[in-house]
């Protein structure tokens, strides 16, 4: 994802920030591996669909089926010997556990990157965001009603606003965190004094843009405020909570990550008690743990 930045000295009082409309018209396509995720995650949800059309569609990009080869023998999958082969790969370890390797390699070519804006390290923001899809898995498992890997790809994606933010208007969202130090409101309520918008509407608009359905676009749009979601509103409680767990297990999404509302209302329309919610806590920090094995490494 290919934006141009500002890093001229210029007082941020005096720009005026793009629209929503030209900030999403001017970021480019979806880099080449993340582009196979809508389509993966259909196959994964028909029923019809087979090993052979998924292998397919992963042999396209030779540099993501390598990564899938490669981790796929990695010791977090314990396999006694290993596959060169990619459809011996793909059954293996299961069409659900290979959209869940591709999908945290694709995060990572959109969220693996280093952000000075939100003083956040190289891989930072991209294992909060794996936190969060882990919490969102878990509730929806526990929970039932949702796809699994549906609510997983919500929690993985769900912070892509923040990160063409700090490539395409780093000099305007410091009067962002002028705000918020200054009056001590939320990130999502200063983004919109002085954006008209906030990271999430941002996250939201990109994915619709690169054809995923309204079903992971609009939990992630909504994600600050989830009861007021036209649709799918479990979805958006599931993510507003989901950020808080991975929040608390240690997994920070940056600079005044701190300025965030919990709506009060959220557990109820997820249908998460707070017993379910405080043992996500230690579900995710121990599925974090075991990743350590599988996460790619530069």
């Amino acid at each position: 994802m290919s934006v141009s930045t500002n890093t001229a000295a210029v007082d941020p009082a005096t720009i005026k920030p793009l629209t929503l409309e030209a900030l999403l018209g001017d970021v480019e396509n979806l880099p080449p591996s993340p582009q196979i995720l809508p389509q993966l995650l259909g196959l994964l949800n028909d029923d019809n669909s087979s090993f052979d059309e998924i292998v397919q569609l992963v042999s396209v990009d030779l540099s993501l089926a390598a990564q899938v080869l490669r981790l796929s023998n990695s010791a977090y999958y314990g396999a006694a010997t290993k596959t060169y082969d990619l459809s011996d790969a793909v059954q293996r370890i299961g069409l659900r556990e290979v959209y869940r390797l591709i999908a945290m390699i694709c995060s990572k070519d959109l969220l693996g990157g280093a952000s000075g804006l939100f003083d956040m390290e190289a891989g930072a923001l991209w294992k909060y965001s794996l936190a969060c899809a882990m919490a969102m898995e878990a509730m929806a498992e526990v929970v039932g009603g949702e796809n699994p890997a549906t609510a997983y790809t919500i929690g993985l994606l769900h912070s892509l606003g923040k990160i063409v933010l700090s490539t395409r208007e780093p000099v305007v969202y410091q009067r962002v965190f002028d705000l918020i130090e200054k009056d001590g409101i939320s990130m999502a309520t200063a983004e919109k004094q002085v954006l008209g918008y906030d990271n999430a509407a941002v996250a939201g608009g990109l994915l619709r843009k690169w054809d995923f359905k309204d079903r992971i676009a609009i939990p992630i749009a909504y994600q600050y405020n989830p009861l007021k979601a036209p649709d799918y509103t479990n979805l958006a409680a599931m993510l507003h909570l989901a950020m808080w767990v991975a929040s608390n297990v240690g997994f920070s999404c940056g600079k005044h990550a701190w300025a965030i509302e919990i709506d009060p209302g959220a557990p109820a329309v997820a249908r998460v008690k707070e017993e379910l919610l405080h043992g996500l806590l230690i579900v995710v920090a121990e599925k974090m743990e075991e990743m350590k094995a599988l996460m790619p490494s530069d």
